[in-house]
């Protein structure tokens, strides 16, 4: 499921995204969205931590959340 949410006063974009199906180069084609502020996945299985900094590593300046944990690491280990 994917909901997406505008803040009429300044046109960002805020998406939630719930036990997606999307994949890896989807995910990253996210960071082509100029209005993008946030992005939040809810998965059951945890294993988009990596791709998750990678879009934060391409788009510094958005909020990237996984299960509620903000992604702040730019550098995958």
């Amino acid at each position: 499921m994917i909901a997406y949410f505008t803040n009429n006063q300044d046109d960002l974009l805020s998406l939630i995204l719930l036990n997606t199906s999307l994949t890896a180069s989807s995910i990253l084609k996210l960071a082509n969205i100029e209005n993008l502020a946030e992005v939040t996945f809810i998965e059951d299985k945890n294993d988009l931590l990596s791709i998750t900094k990678q879009l934060k590593s391409q788009k510094p300046d958005c909020l990237i959340k996984l299960n509620h944990q903000i992604i702040t690491d730019t550098f995958i280990s």
